[in-house]
């Protein structure tokens, strides 16, 4: 069976080529974000969601299907799930980038990654990786010059 060992959302994930090893950059924990008065959009920020998945047993190879869902504060998920395939088949562990080009976020407040993984047609959710939104309203230059 296929274990879930860790996720993390961070700036940017690299796995090492020689070593099999990853680096991960700037983990995300908070999100501060100024601009207009909108309480919606996509923020100006790549990041990465980076899985870790293990098998249960070494011995016995696996293959299955995993997902990530992103939900807004109130619960609501925005866009579709990012669908991928977990293979523990030839090696028993194995690590998925999910890359983001842009952040879409829904108001201030709690923003979570979900990672599922299906079992004979059922979801679970394996991980829940919180992300908070602060937003901050940019406020308008003042004038230095003399008015008329």
């Amino acid at each position: 069976m296929i274990e879930h060992v860790w996720t993390v959302a961070c700036v940017r994930a690299i796995i090492d080529k020689t070593s099999n090893n990853v680096s991960i950059f700037e983990a995300l924990e908070r999100l501060t974000l100024t601009g207009g008065p909108g309480t919606e959009g996509i923020a100006p920020i790549a990041m990465d969601v980076i899985s870790y998945w293990s098998r249960s047993n070494l011995a016995q190879p696996s293959r299955g299907n995993a997902r990530l869902r992103l939900l807004a504060p109130g619960g609501s998920q925005i866009g579709d799930p990012a669908l991928y395939e977990v293979n523990l088949e030839e090696f028993p562990r194995a690590r998925n980038i999910i890359r983001f080009g842009g952040f879409p976020f829904r108001g201030s407040g709690i923003h979570a990654f979900v990672i599922e993984l299906e079992h004979e047609g059922t979801w679970s959710t394996v991980a829940r990786v919180p992300l908070e939104v602060v937003l901050q309203i940019a406020e308008a230059p003042t004038s230095t010059g003399p008015t008329v």
